[in-house]
């Protein structure tokens, strides 16, 4: 019962790492870019880590020392993408209004 949990949190990863993707390819600027990416940092990556943890406590039982890893895995990863997608997504802003005041 657990492998389908992963299976379903594994293509459920993927489908948002295409969505974001194809989101990409679609928005018109850099900023809008920026902003579709996030959603690969804030849903596909924590949904990875945490299928790979349903996958590990369904092969070999559970433990303690793995949950600890997978929540703090995920709360890098969401601090990290906070922090790195609000300062690039500020110098995007900084460089285009620069470009359109000179």
């Amino acid at each position: 019962m657990l492998s389908v949990v992963a299976a379903v949190l594994f293509v459920a990863a993927a489908a948002a790492a295409v969505v974001t993707a194809i989101a990409v390819v679609r928005a018109p600027d850099a900023l809008s870019k920026v902003n579709v990416m996030s959603v690969l940092s804030y849903v596909a990556l924590p949904l990875a880590v945490i299928g790979v943890f349903v996958q590990d406590t369904a092969v070999g039982g559970f433990d303690w020392h793995n949950l600890v890893r997978v929540v703090l895995a995920v709360v890098g990863l969401l601090v990290v993408a906070s922090v790195s997608n609000f300062y690039v997504g500020r110098s995007i802003y900084n460089t285009e209004q620069e470009q359109h005041t000179t």
